[in-house]
């Protein structure tokens, strides 16, 4: 199976409590390979899901809706790529402050 690799940015990597953010997920192959990773990324902070997409491409934005499901506070974010049967799963973190209005 080719080697893949997910990225996650937020943009931005602060927000107020009860506002819109949004996560661009980058899930791609390591350069000795080829190929377009098929299958789904879930982002998730802690047991919480907060967006699923799709690959039909090799970058996706997910918008996250107003953070009422996050409190205050710093949450890491990760962005899972569970692999398929050509490539290998990939996950990346980062964390995202949730401040009070």
């Amino acid at each position: 199976r080719a080697t893949s690799r997910t990225t996650l940015t937020l943009s931005p990597a602060s927000v107020k409590y009860g506002h819109e953010t949004s996560v661009k997920i980058t899930v791609a192959v390591a350069l000795q390979f080829s190929g377009t990773p098929t299958g789904n990324v879930v982002v998730t902070a802690g047991q919480v899901t907060l967006c699923t997409v799709r690959l039909a491409s090799a970058t996706h934005t997910c918008s996250l809706p107003s953070q009422r499901a996050l409190n205050p506070g710093r949450h890491v974010l990760t962005a899972s790529y569970r692999g398929s049967a050509d490539f290998t799963p990939s996950s990346a973190a980062k964390t995202l402050t949730v401040t009070r209005p």
